[in-house]
């Protein structure tokens, strides 16, 4: 489960989305933001400050991407709702993607919440799939 949610959240991408090249993609156009994407009311957060999950309270960046930049590092984190009662709410976008999405800036947090438990640490997971490089994200 920690897998699925660590992959649907790196997807989570607002500039893919919006360029029409995810799942989140709406068709004909734009994001699928404010869509109902499952009946079941289940809850996907992060937070930066959740007890014993706690990360750095700004963005640490290491390379750019679709839905990151280094020139965000610093930012602050706050904790963001990605899916509400079944219903997508944010995707990951850096000040940049925001700017040509439209969205609101989501940087990515290195938790995830499911309804309340804890579900997936995806800076620990991508530390064991990452052979090379530094520890540090």
């Amino acid at each position: 489960m920690a897998d699925l949610l660590i992959y649907q959240l790196w997807s989570a991408s607002g500039r893919d989305a919006a360029e029409g090249r995810t799942v989140f993609s709406k068709p004909g156009g734009g994001t699928r933001v404010g869509e109902k994407l499952s009946e079941l009311p289940l809850t996907l957060r992060s937070d930066p400050g959740e007890p014993g999950l706690e990360s750095a309270p700004f963005v640490l960046a290491h390379s750019s991407g679709g839905d990151q930049s280094v020139f965000d590092n610093g930012l602050p984190l706050t904790a963001t709702e990605w899916i509400r009662a079944g219903e997508l709410t944010h995707l990951t976008t850096s000040r940049h993607g925001a700017g040509l999405t439209g969205l609101p800036t989501a940087p990515a947090i290195d938790n995830l919440i499911l309804d309340g438990a804890v579900t997936a640490r995806w800076r620990r997971w991508s530390r064991r799939r990452t052979s090379a490089g530094p520890p540090c994200c």
